[in-house]
């Protein structure tokens, strides 16, 4: 019953997780509770933003909490949808990272991991729960089921929506006094995050696709590939629901490629390697 409970967030987590499909990616817009207002699948749903990890479609970050709070609390779906897009995040990082997996009872891949994980994490949580005491329960639950594999994957989600290593929680019973951090961890092993915080390529390395999603724009205008000779090559492009793009390598030789992605006036490089 305290102010920073998650309690919206956890149920919104847990209704976007069950109903994810095979081919979805995390940059599309999710919806909830679309069906109340009589929306299709499509539409935008009933809270602030639709769930996405392409901060364009949704920006929350936890200082959003503060901003919102009036006296010490704010609404409670509006906490939670904060917590849930932080938890949507970490959910397409475990994905991207090792797939997914259509069985929800007895799969293996990263959605059945990201989901053990949070339910793991609500029995290791304090009585009255912060958003920093939820994260580091989440943690603490990937050092006890995974020996804290993925240490660096979690924090990475968490510090880009702005719950890093040195956001504040103060009172669990006050949402109006947290102060976000988008910092990682001092120990540089786990920064492993993506050069440009606007784009997201992976896998890397691959063999058959290779997927560049958008983070901070609308979506992916125009990618192309070469070879370390500088030779462009030619790679099918699939256009995803996200925005992103979505190259088949299928045929590329094995080898160091440079994938040079631009949407709008930012452009980057990324390495791709082909085993």
């Amino acid at each position: 019953a305290n102010a920073e409970q998650m309690g919206e967030g956890w149920s919104d987590f847990v209704g976007l997780a069950f109903t994810a499909k095979k081919g979805d990616v995390g940059s599309q817009a999710r919806g909830v509770g679309n069906w109340l207002i009589g929306e299709t699948q499509t539409g935008g749903g009933i809270r602030t933003y639709p769930y996405s990890t392409n901060m364009s479609i949704n920006p929350h970050t936890y200082g959003n909490l503060a901003k919102a709070a009036s006296g010490v609390q704010t609404e409670v779906h509006y906490t939670g949808e904060i917590w849930c897009t932080m938890l949507w995040d970490m959910y397409w990082e475990f994905v991207d990272k090792y797939g997914f997996d259509e069985d929800l009872y007895n799969g293996k891949g990263g959605n059945n991991m990201a989901v053990q994980l949070v339910f793991d994490a609500m029995k290791l949580q304090p009585c009255g729960p912060g958003f920093t005491d939820a994260r580091d329960a989440i943690l603490m639950a990937d050092e006890n089921r995974n020996g804290g594999a993925n240490a660096g994957l979690i924090w990475k989600a968490f510090a880009r929506r702005g719950l890093g290593y040195n956001a504040a929680q103060g009172s669990p019973n006050n949402c109006a006094d947290g102060e976000e951090n988008f910092e990682m961890p001092p120990a540089s092993a786990m920064q492993t995050m993506v050069a440009e915080a606007w784009v997201k390529a992976y896998p890397n390395p691959a063999t058959s696709v290779f997927v560049v999603e958008p983070m901070q724009v609308a979506y992916i205008d125009a990618i192309r590939v070469l070879d370390v000779q500088g030779k462009q090559q030619s790679v099918p492009v699939m256009k995803l629901q996200g925005g992103g793009q979505q190259l088949n390598i299928a045929g590329l030789s094995s080898g160091l490629y440079w994938v040079e992605i631009q949407s709008g006036t930012q452009k980057t490089t990324v390495k791709l390697v082909k085993p």
